[in-house]
């Protein structure tokens, strides 16, 4: 059998031709199970925030790294093909997992000219942990993979037809490496690997040196090109979200990047035939003792003088060189058959042993039973609060039931059931040690912990994985301002200020419009107030036309103080807002906030604006929940 790719020609016999396919087989085998799992935090932030969104969006906002953009864009072709369902979503890393196995044996076959090497590298990848999660996951890295591998293939076999129609191979060079870019930015290091390679190579043929650094300047060029509009945003999620390379960061990243690519402990004698393969410089392996050397260096070295690095997932391509690495070390030696059997075993069988488990599990499916749950309640002005990381999960499972919910409280001005979501295998989802996000936050001090007695709720739904409870005495509404009952509280600047009666958000209910020609900083205070006879909890509902730079709080009221210098009280999101449509077009945000409240405690409604022009409240409710 000979296995053809333009220009590329591989004589297999039958059974090299079975181990091939069977490999292939394999990998989708241990793919496949589990595709249709819920998505996790990761995913569910990732297809909400940029994979769902308009392509103009996908490639124009990079607020954090979860935007693998070119992936993004697959995915977002994908889903407007199959729908958004799990797998549809997840079919892009799939696809680029299973094609990185060709791509290996490919990649294995061209550097070390033999078979055994190139077919026991597509074997390693097929069974890797890490690859096989990464193939689930609809994020860029298994995608980052398959690209460096082909940028490295197409670059090796551009050196090798130098003299005879090496321009296909040259495009494709620059194509996957700027692809592979513009999936992780990281990909650039992988870039700047295969020319300093290149280069280091073809010492002796300062021709294809200059075809190879021009090549590498295209390449480059495109993705700089690609990510110019969004480099401040770029810049700033990588010094945000990046890791620091203080004191001995440096070795520690190292070591966790290699555990990664491993798959853990049962990596080692995979690391361990790595070593021995890139020891070796028989049948034209030096070449390919330079790059791995290269890859494991280069891009942590590159991160020093910034200060800052990627995650260890960032570096995924180098699972490739180390796959290479370890099957070159277990096929080249001129041991024993049998020998080279069970060195092939060792290497295998761990990866088979954690393959194996992985088919044995059941995906678990609890959000989306969730948001069946809440559907068949049926019952009107639910609230649910849910602890922050975990928002983003029951948002995507939920979002209908949630928004309703929100939508009848508001409306009724009542809240029926106040539900709590715990997760009793998270430590920070339990009831007694609730992570909840705050509403004004600092630059990194954006959630705290809450403790609530665990006698105050009544169970609704127990499972292993998630727990539904609710308060077990109802609430009532203690404060709704009307449009004139507030007060104008100006934050350090002069301007002109106007409140007006405004259009309805939800209920029929007369909201309040602010005119604030300059766009200066202040707050609107209520007129009145209430007392909590009793410690318990305050929710504060309302809807605003303006999305962010707008929030509302509360304030308590302290004797023998102006009413003019009150501070808001850092209170805590319920859930994710809730965009509403009314009739009229007009999107409002519906938000709801809580806040633990002593007895005797006497608080009024906060509201903070800044550099918005004009824009609506309305609908603004503050319930009392008493232990």
């Amino acid at each position: 059998m000979t296995l053809r790719v333009r220009r590329l020609s591989v004589a297999l016999t039958p059974t090299q031709a079975v181990l091939l396919l069977a490999s292939m087989a394999t990998a989708l085998a241990l793919r496949l199970h589990g595709l249709d799992a819920d998505l996790n935090h990761d995913e569910a932030f990732t297809w909400q925030s940029f994979a769902s969104q308009p392509y103009g969006e996908i490639v124009s906002a990079y607020p954090v790294p979860n935007n693998h953009i070119f992936h993004s864009i697959l995915v977002r072709i994908a889903s407007r093909i199959f729908g958004a369902g799990e797998i549809a979503i997840r079919l892009p890393a799939l696809l680029a997992g299973l094609a990185a196995i060709p791509a290996v044996f490919l990649l294995g076959r061209a550097l070390f000219q033999r078979t055994p090497p190139a077919l026991l590298a597509a074997w390693i990848l097929a069974l890797s942990p890490a690859h096989i999660s990464f193939s689930q996951v609809p994020r860029g890295y298994s995608l980052l993979l398959l690209l460096a591998s082909l940028s490295f293939l197409c670059l090796h076999r551009a050196i090798q037809h130098r003299e005879s129609g090496s321009g296909l191979w040259w495009v494709g060079f620059v194509c996957f490496s700027f692809f592979s870019a513009y999936t992780v930015p990281s990909g650039i290091l992988h870039l700047v690997v295969l020319v300093v390679w290149g280069i280091g190579t073809q010492r002796a043929s300062p021709r294809l040196m200059g075809r190879i650094a021009l090549a590498g300047a295209v390449s480059l060029a495109l993705a700089v090109a690609a990510y110019w509009p969004i480099r401040t945003q770029v810049m700033a999620a990588g010094e945000h979200w990046g890791r620091s390379l203080e004191g001995l960061a440096l070795p520690g990243l190292v070591v966790d990047t290699a555990a990664l690519s491993m798959g853990g402990v049962y990596g080692i004698p995979l690391l361990l035939s790595a070593f021995i393969g890139m020891a070796r410089r028989r049948d034209g392996a030096s070449e390919f003792t330079m790059y791995a050397a290269l890859a494991w260096s280069l891009p942590f070295l590159l991160a020093l003088p910034v200060g800052v690095a990627g995650h260890p997932r960032t570096y995924f391509f180098l699972l490739v060189p180390l796959v290479l690495a370890s099957a070159y070390g277990v096929t080249a030696g001129r041991c024993p058959p049998r020998l080279r059997g069970m060195a092939v075993a060792l290497v295998l069988g761990a990866y088979i042993w954690v393959a194996a488990g992985r088919l044995q599990d059941s995906p678990k499916t609890n959000f989306s039973d969730l948001g069946e749950l809440l559907a068949a309640r049926g019952n009107s002005a639910e609230v649910v609060v849910v602890p922050n990381i975990i928002d983003v999960q029951a948002a995507h499972y939920a979002s209908k039931s949630i928004s309703d919910g929100m939508v009848s409280a508001i409306r009724q001005r009542r809240i029926n059931d106040l539900l709590f979501l715990a997760k009793p295998g998270d430590p920070r989802f339990r009831l007694d040690n609730y992570l909840l996000r705050k509403n004004l936050v600092g630059d990194t001090d954006y959630q705290e912990t809450l403790h609530f007695p665990r006698s105050i709720f009544e169970e609704v739904y127990v499972s292993d994985e998630l727990e539904l409870y609710r308060l077990a005495r109802p609430g009532r509404a203690v404060l709704a301002p009307e449009p004139s009952g507030w007060k104008i509280a100006r934050l350090g600047e002069a301007g002109e200020i106007r409140l007006n009666s405004g259009e309805p958000a939800v209920s029929d209910r007369l909201g309040l419009r602010i005119a604030n020609p300059r766009g200066i900083r202040f707050s609107l205070l209520s007129v009145d107030t209430f007392s909590s006879p009793g410690d318990g909890l305050a929710v504060l509902l309302y809807a605003r036309t303006e999305a962010t730079r707008t929030s509302a709080s509360l304030y308590e009221v302290e004797q023998d103080s102006d009413s003019a210098s009150k501070t808001p009280l850092q209170m805590f999101r319920v859930n994710q807002s809730v965009p509403f449509r009314r009739g009229n077009g007009h999107i409002w945000y519906l938000d709801a906030y809580l806040l633990p409240v002593r007895a005797g405690g006497q608080y009024g409604i906060y509201v903070l604006t800044w550099e918005v022009n004009e824009q609506q409240i309305a609908d603004v409710t503050c319930f009392l929940f008493p232990y």
